[in-house]
């Protein structure tokens, strides 16, 4: 119990330990993003979760946080970013107001996708040479819908997409879930969430990145790789580095 109660106090040493670390007797930075690892590590808090677990048993959370640390490589004199794990278990509800305090700019979320438990089930037992695994896989973007905000999500997607990084088809070709998505025109794999609650109460640009699908088993080898998650990370900043230029 004890160790939930000063989680603000930890995301307040936090913030100020990377602040301080990376740019102590440097230079002040115009733009500050707030990251946040999808999902908490406890579940405490009133509708958040640990996320689903891949097929070896992995939680979503896990994957997410070691995705964001990654980001702490991409500050530099024009950019920091502030990262929020979701071991520090800051409940959704309060990520867009902490955003706002942080002095924060762009909201970014990183999450991995996973499937409805029929699918999941089936997707995590198929075998070498199944379609299903050539379909279910790849990422996407999440926005509320406001033109900021997908402007900010163009400008991810396009970069991700260069890097050689598959999109998921499958999620504006499977009719079961276009009653709570749409793809956003002119994107690939950008789409409208409009209950979301991150993206829906957010004062500031706000993207939510599905990163893959850690139910596919081939997928989930490549989403563990440092060297696919580096590109992942480089490749969103370089989204959010084009849509800051174009800002000024």
């Amino acid at each position: 119990m004890t160790r939930y109660r000063f989680c603000w106090a930890a995301l307040i040493a936090l913030v100020a330990f990377n602040h301080a670390h990376a740019w102590a007797g440097a230079y002040s930075c115009p733009h500050r993003v707030a990251v946040f690892a999808g999902h908490t590590e406890s579940l405490r808090w009133r509708k958040n979760t640990s996320g689903p677990k891949s097929c070896t048993g992995i939680f979503e959370f896990q994957f997410n946080d070691q995705l964001i640390e990654l980001f702490a490589r991409e500050s530099n004199k024009k950019i920091e970013y502030v990262l929020v794990p979701s071991t520090l278990n800051i409940p959704r509800q309060s990520r867009p107001k902490l955003a706002v305090s942080m002095g924060a700019s762009l909201f970014v979320e990183i999450h991995h996708d996973s499937l409805q438990w029929d699918r999941y089930y089936k997707l995590c037992a198929a075998q070498p040479g199944d379609p299903m695994l050539d379909y279910y896989r790849g990422f996407c973007l999440l926005v509320y819908g406001d033109e900021k905000s997908v402007a900010l999500a163009k400008a991810i997607e396009a970069p991700i997409i260069e890097a050689g990084i598959r999109y998921s088809a499958f999620r504006h070709e499977d009719v079961s879930l276009r009653n709570r998505m749409t793809l956003i025109p002119g994107t690939r794999v950008t789409y409208r969430r409009e209950k979301l609650f991150v993206l829906r109460t957010s004062e500031m640009p706000a993207v939510i990145v599905e990163c893959g699908v850690t139910a596919n088993p081939e997928e989930e080898v490549l989403l563990k790789q440092n060297e696919y998650r580096e590109r992942m990370v480089h490749a969103i900043h370089k989204g959010i580095s084009d849509y800051l230029s174009r800002c000024r």
